[in-house]
């Protein structure tokens, strides 16, 4: 289930060490396309790509696309290579991590190629510190961005979800190992839940999370030495969250779990494995 986005959320900061590079998938009319951010230690990039009936990837011709912005060099946290795409305007956003901003593309539904929204990139209102900030966003008609407000993230911000009920945006804090939980307003403004942010377990980075189809349980995988670990926890209505019984759970093989994504029928989750 894929909710098409009305506000951007956008945590940038400086962040360091460890990424997992995130991708956003187009979908629309029979034509799939899929755009990675590149995020190297110069001018930035997003690489785009046709999807074939068999799942095999081609990359779309004037591929790869300069965003206007820096990167940063890699590093483990998947907030360094945010992508978001608005299916039904065909917008795309990539995160800048070196010159924290926010580049817009106008999507070629035909081709899969971007042409970039006009005053591109955009200033992202985050943080020069570990402690950074989470900036809303309006998306204008011709995908310009315009700021909402910033609220403080409490932490490291690292990966980030919009639930799709789309009430409640979750935030992996990597510094403090916990989930902090917002609610976003009719007009895309941001309030911290009680008592948030919810530690995510004794051990281990909190790095990415995802959230299901009914917007009641939240998935972060965490980084440790041990083993693929993911915190589970209950949403309750007001955001607030629980881990539910075993959590977090461990399993023997892959290290240093990153990216974590379910599946469009939320019967799988797919964690990345940096280690």
């Amino acid at each position: 289930m894929k909710r098409p986005l009305k506000y951007i959320p956008a945590a940038l900061t400086v962040l360091f060490g460890l990424a997992l590079l995130t991708a956003s998938v187009y979908a629309q009319e029979g034509k799939t396309f899929v755009y990675t951010d590149n995020n190297p230690a110069d001018p930035n990039s997003v690489s785009a790509f046709r999807v074939g009936r068999d799942g095999t990837l081609v990359m779309v011709q004037g591929s790869p696309f300069s965003t206007g912005g820096m990167g940063s060099g890699g590093g483990f946290f998947s907030s360094h290579r945010i992508t978001a795409t608005v299916v039904r305007r065909n917008f795309l956003y990539v995160a800048n991590d070196g010159s924290d901003d926010i580049s817009a593309f106008k999507i070629d539904t035909d081709r899969g190629g971007l042409t970039p929204v006009p005053d591109s990139p955009f200033g992202s209102g985050g943080s020069a510190d570990d402690f950074g900030n989470i900036s809303a966003f309006r998306i204008a008609s011709k995908g310009a961005l315009v700021p909402i407000g910033s609220v403080p993230a409490g932490g490291t911000p690292d990966g980030m979800k919009v639930s799709p009920s789309g009430k409640v945006l979750g935030v992996a804090l990597a510094n403090s190992d916990s989930v902090a939980m917002f609610r976003i307003g009719s007009d895309g403004r941001l309030t911290a839940v009680s008592n948030s942010p919810f530690a995510a377990g004794d051990f281990g980075i909190a790095n990415d999370v995802d959230i299901n189809c009914k917007s009641n349980r939240l998935f972060d995988p965490k980084a440790t030495a041990v083993g693929t670990t993911v915190a589970v926890f209950t949403i309750a209505p007001d955001g607030a969250l629980s881990p539910i019984a075993g959590s977090p759970f461990t399993f023997a093989r892959g290290t240093d779990s990153s990216v974590g994504v379910l599946s469009p029928d939320n019967q799988h989750l797919f964690v990345s494995n940096q280690g």
